[in-house]
């Protein structure tokens, strides 16, 4: 789906992406801090006892999975309103190829600077729009009103969990291999 701007394109304020944003911004905080801790460990610069890397890796990775489901629904949101043209999905690929230690990252800086560019893009179609003297059309509601969730869901809530539940056996399992002591 290409991305469409003009009188159809909901407003920023109608999109409701401020909140998950900052939330976004904020978490980025602990995750950098957290992989900052993590590398210092790896290069020997700062020894963490044995506890304190543990909370350092499932903090990381709790971070890395609240920062890869707020960037999913920015980025779904985005698409479903037809404000940006790659879908949600490429943020659960990506998470999935990524390691969340050493490019992780990118993604959700990457949906931080397009939502400021889409955001700018939206608020110069409102000037232009108000600079011509038209007001937004009425027609065709369903593009003019937001969705009231903000995106389109096809995924049972049950099937959520179970996800959520089985990437986290996931990343228990990782660690615990990653702790096996290996034979001299």
């Amino acid at each position: 789906m290409p991305a469409i701007f003009d009188e159809r394109t909901p407003t920023w304020e109608a999109l409701r992406l401020a909140r998950h944003l900052t939330s976004l911004k904020t978490a980025l905080v602990p995750y950098f801090v957290l992989l900052v801790c993590f590398w210092l460990h790896v290069f020997g610069v700062w020894r963490l006892g044995e506890g304190l890397l543990n909370i350092v890796g499932w903090g990381l990775g709790l971070t890395y999975l609240f920062l890869v489901a707020e960037t999913f629904y920015i980025q779904k949101v985005m698409h479903d309103s037809a404000v940006y043209k790659h879908g949600a999905w490429q943020v659960a690929v990506g998470a999935m190829c990524l390691n969340p230690c050493v490019f992780g990252w990118w993604m959700p800086l990457s949906v931080l600077w397009v939502a400021a560019r889409v955001k700018k893009q939206i608020e110069a179609l409102e000037m232009r729009l108000q600079a011509e003297g038209r007001a937004r059309s009425t027609a065709g509601a369903v593009a003019v009103e937001p969705r009231s969730v903000g995106a389109s869901w096809t995924l049972p809530p049950k099937a959520a969990i179970v996800s959520v539940i089985v990437s986290l056996l996931v990343l228990f399992l990782l660690w615990h291999f990653a702790m096996i002591q290996k034979a001299p």
